[in-house]
């Protein structure tokens, strides 16, 4: 995100921190240059954004912090599929995590198929008893793993969406 702006010079422009961590390779805060303070545009209560003038951050561009930065974001990157792979692994022999796909593919279709009549009553207990049992698999898989509840929520989550690509391929 930028803001332009006048000064002195003529016209302006301001980023964010990370803008120029990206394409400059150093943390203007840790310079200790003046910045210019927005009202945050996402949290009202939220700190206001900072914004530096580009032309004071360009005496301090580094092309080893650009490359570091690129390292990081790649290594990063290299982590998350990493994690995504032993998550998906984990799941791919369990029956527990298929069902679980299934009952949240039931629901969903229950919700999008949901109709206002005397059919609604039978629609939502169906629903009560897919939650419950969908509830009932995690404590399951929690206690067989010994894998946080979030965990097991994520690497189902990425084992569907591993079959839904899959399924599309074929």
């Amino acid at each position: 995100m930028k803001i332009t702006g006048t000064g002195e010079g003529g016209e302006t422009e301001w980023h964010k921190r990370d803008w120029y961590k990206e394409r400059f390779g150093v943390d203007p805060l840790k310079l200790n240059i003046p910045h210019r303070t927005a009202p945050n545009p996402l949290f009202e209560r939220g700190a206001p954004m900072r914004f530096w003038r580009e032309r004071d951050i360009e005496p301090y561009r580094s092309v080893e912090g650009v490359e570091k930065f690129a390292r990081r974001r790649q290594a990063g990157l290299k982590a998350f599929e990493t994690r995504k792979k032993r998550l998906i692994e984990l799941c791919n022999g369990s029956a527990n995590i298929k069902r679980l796909c299934e009952i949240d593919e039931e629901i969903s279709k229950l919700r999008r198929d949901e109709q206002r009549c005397d059919y609604c009553a039978e629609l939502t207990k169906r629903q009560y008893n897919l939650c419950e049992e969908r509830r009932m698999l995690f404590m399951k898989l929690v206690r067989e793993t010994g894998l946080p509840m979030k965990t097991i929520q994520l690497a189902r989550r990425y084992f569907d969406e591993e079959c839904r690509s899959k399924s599309m391929k074929n």
